[in-house]
């Protein structure tokens, strides 16, 4: 079986999926992708050559709106706000006025209690819909950097009325120096109340694309993850509690918030393949800066809780339930604005702004050879969060908490044989998979081939036999799986390159290939070779000190399972095993294509935290 032209870059192109996996995806749906592109005029409207001129004293471094259509009082929007937290994974991954006749608000009375997401508003009365198409500029620090497009089509199946949602979001970023750009493109079929029949995703962040398609069966969600040759099965449990891409913002359109009212919707989150819950509370009506001129907006603050953290988000939405601007408070102040199409793609101005650069946590004092100390203790300060909840005790990491905004961290080096010391009881341990104590045991994600660790790719495996092929010393005993590890690090770091294609996270198959990129390529060909060796492995997102900047950057490593315990190795540095120049956050093993969990906990602290060294031995 194939399905065409379900968000690839490009249109005809197919994508061959198992027979026994039916799912019904409409030809052409995020076609809209390269039309909107096509009508940009050279095909690549996102205009970023000024961005190309990165400072020349870093380079060589080790590290106003659409018109609205109405039907039957329920406005189609034609964009999703959850889509918006796709942008902000990538984005932060990296390192992740509308006119109209507006008939003012709408009757609902105000809840005593918080709507749960099994009591939705009741739908109006339908007419046929008109499609429309929506654009947004998307502003990091307050310059531009993408702009995104929605298009609402409605469709008819099995005598019901649906709504074929499709998008594409581009972006373009500096980072170290480097231009990075990424493109999206998503698609989904569901009902106007927001109940998801069918979707897809790509996210075009390394040479190949990653894509999901999917749809709700009865009780489960079965979804299929696509990458440079490897197909996986995932499935999610499902109810009619769950929404599609379009559940908060159909929730909105059909019931608009009172202030004060406070409502609750479960979803699927898009590109992070998880499901999770949206709180929000509707504050005031206050003057809010668009595009056309300022105008009363009622505030929605909200929250998106998953599995792998939270992001707050500020939304400001007219009378009748439309969203025009959106904030994230936990991604450097992401917004998302409505616009018109002749300002989204205008040309994107050469930005100061540089996500790997800018948002280094500088320390008062350098630590010398911070990567060979022994242990090093530090004292981490949030203003708006408990650090203590986000850094999660790990394999050599211990976590305090001293108040709700302040802890200590202690780190050291840790090596195979050495016991790795108990997590701090008022510590957190990595709830993604267990804590650093004797039950953080390798699970089978942990060991088997994913779509980003593809341990059974030829080319990886290939790679494992050129780094293990020269015998120990001593022939008449085999290597050990450290030694083995270690020779893989080595291996990682001696044969890649630093820099290369404009991508945000490759897969281990692709780094086998062309050997370049940064640490999260690094990071993620280490493990597979771990994998294709029979060590289990996973990565981790944190922080790691940089001499050159006298701080700390966002950062990506690995951990191998040896000896009893997962130990820390770090193929960019690679320097055996990882010292304590390090802050752990969280890790992932991967397996259902997800890098929300290790991009959501950067996304609560960039550009807030503070960092005090203690001790160093």
């Amino acid at each position: 079986m194939q399905i065409h032209g379900i968000g690839g870059p490009r249109r005809g192109d197919s994508l061959k999926v198992p027979d026994a996996w039916a799912v019904q995806i409409a030809p052409g749906a995020v076609a809209a992708a390269g039309e909107a592109a096509d009508r940009g005029g050279s095909g690549r409207p996102l205009q970023i050559a000024a961005l190309r001129q990165g400072r020349a004293f870093r380079q060589g471094s080790a590290f106003g709106g659409l018109n609205s259509s109405g039907w039957g009082g329920f406005r189609l929007i034609g964009r999703a706000q959850l889509w918006h937290l796709l942008v902000s994974i990538a984005v932060l991954g990296l390192l992740a006025g509308c006119g109209g006749d507006h008939g003012g608000p709408q009757k609902a009375p105000t809840p005593s209690s918080p709507a749960d997401a099994r009591s939705q508003p009741a739908g109006r009365s339908a007419k046929a819909p008109a499609p429309r198409e929506v654009w947004e500029v998307y502003l990091l620090k307050g310059q531009r950097v993408g702009y995104g497009t929605t298009k609402v089509q409605p469709e008819a199946k099995n005598g019901k009325e649906l709504l074929r949602i499709e998008a594409s979001q581009r972006y373009a970023i500096r980072r170290f120096d480097r231009l990075l750009e990424q493109e999206i493109w998503l698609t989904s079929l569901e009902t106007p109340q927001g109940e998801l029949l069918e979707f897809s995703t790509t996210v075009q962040q390394g040479e190949q694309p990653v894509k999901t398609v999917g749809r709700a069966v009865g009780n489960r969600l079965e979804m299929l993850i696509m990458s440079a040759g490897k197909t996986m099965p995932v499935n999610l449990p499902w109810s009619a509690e769950y929404g599609g891409f379009f559940r908060v913002d159909g929730s909105l359109l059909q019931k608009p918030l009172k202030p004060g009212e406070v409502r609750r919707l479960r979803v699927l989150v898009p590109g992070a393949n998880s499901l999770g819950e949206v709180e929000l509370r509707a504050a005031g009506f206050e003057p809010v800066a668009l595009p056309a001129g300022s105008r009363e907006l009622l505030r929605i603050d909200a929250v998106l809780r998953m599995s792998g953290g939270e992001m707050r988000y500020t939304a400001w939405s007219d009378p009748e339930g439309e969203v025009l601007r959106t904030v994230y408070h936990d991604a450097l102040g992401l917004e998302m604005v409505r616009s018109t199409r002749e300002e989204a793609i205008k040309p994107i101005p050469k930005s100061e702004f540089d996500l790997g650069w800018d948002v280094v946590v500088r320390l008062k004092q350098p630590i010398e050879d911070a990567h060979r100390r022994k242990s090093i203790r530090y004292r981490l300060t949030l203003p708006d969060a408990d650090p203590s909840s986000l850094f999660a005790a790990g394999p050599g990491q211990q976590v305090e908490r001293l108040t709700d905004r302040q802890a200590e961290v202690g780190v050291r080096l840790l090596k195979p044989g050495e016991q790795d010391a108990p997590a701090a009881a008022s510590g957190r341990s990595d709830a993604a998979a267990g804590s650093s104590a004797a039950d953080d045991r390798p699970t089978e994600a942990d060991r088997e081939a994913n779509n980003y660790i593809q341990s059974d790719d030829p080319g990886v495996i290939a790679a494992a036999a050129e780094a293990l092929k020269e015998p120990r010393a001593d022939r008449t005993q085999p290597l050990s799986d450290w030694e083995k590890a270690c020779r893989l690090e080595s291996y990682v770091h001696r044969t890649m390159k630093r820099g290369g294609a404009s991508q945000g996270f490759a897969t281990a198959g692709e780094v086998a290939k062309n050997r370049m990129g940064d640490c999260t390529e690094y990071a993620v060909f280490l493990a597979a070779l771990a994998r294709s060796e029979g060590i289990a492995s996973r990565v981790v997102g944190g922080l790691v000190y940089m001499e050159q900047a006298a701080g700390f950057g966002y950062h990506m490593w690995t951990e191998v399972f040896v000896d009893g315990q997962w130990t820390p190795l770090d193929a960019t540095l690679g320097l055996g095993a990882a010292g304590p120049g390090r802050l752990r956050l969280r890790h992932s093993n991967l397996a259902a294509g997800d890098i929300s969990a290790l991009v959501l906990p950067v996304l609560q602290v960039v550009g807030k935290l503070q960092i005090d060294v203690v001790e160093v031995e």
